[in-house]
């Protein structure tokens, strides 16, 4: 029993000596400090690159964030890329695409009527003086509003707004002054219809 004992340990024995005998050791390899492993992602202070994917179930950014990089995408779901969908900066333009949709710019609206506008006086005698019967474009962008003021006989005053007559004041008689104002919208054509007006005193824009 007793030799069966020294047997079994020596055995053993044997076997944890063979194996540390049989592993190598490895130097390092470089010269300090180089070849460290990767820091470990931390709250320190100094900027941290991490070249692969880092998930998280949820992220709170508290300053400025940046997408490095050009034709970047913010995608939702599950698939990334164009074939998603989400917000992409497509060449330095900004595009977003729903679910099943396409890349297309935001939409954007302009200002209302008095948004950003200002009165101008185009009437007879002063720069950029509009007339009766001459066509104009509203290229501004937005609605205008025009104000005119007229003398003469007649039964009304009619704007011409793409091609559509419009009544802006009616039933004034000979030598009295009338006003009468309109909208425009953008990119109409307008113009004033003065049939049987003995002078157009004014005519005001807002635009």
């Amino acid at each position: 029993m007793r030799s069966f004992m020294f047997a079994f340990i020596g055995g053993i024995l044997g076997t944890i000596f063979a194996s540390i005998t049989a592993i190598a050791w490895v130097g390092p390899t470089g010269a300090p400090p180089n070849n460290n492993v990767s820091s470990p992602l931390n709250v320190g202070s100094v900027d941290q690159v991490k070249n692969g994917g880092v998930g998280v179930n949820a992220l709170a950014v508290f300053g400025n964030t940046i997408l490095s990089g050009a034709s970047r995408y913010l995608n939702f779901g599950t698939t990334t890329g164009a074939a998603g969908y989400g917000v992409r900066d497509n060449a330095g333009v900004i595009e977003i695409k729903n679910d099943n949709g396409t890349w297309t710019p935001p939409v954007t609206t302009s200002a209302g009527l008095g948004e950003n506008q200002n009165w101008s006086d185009l009437s007879p005698g002063r720069p950029g003086v509009h007339t009766c019967g001459t066509n104009y474009t509203n290229n501004t962008g937005k609605p205008i509003q025009v104000a005119i003021s007229v003398n003469g006989h007649g039964t009304g005053i009619l704007a011409r707004i793409n091609g559509v007559d419009v009544r802006i004041a009616s039933g004034y008689s000979s030598n009295t002054n009338m006003t009468g104002s309109f909208i425009v919208p953008s990119g109409a054509t307008y113009s004033l219809l003065c049939t049987n007006v003995s002078g157009l005193s004014g005519w005001f824009e807002l635009r």
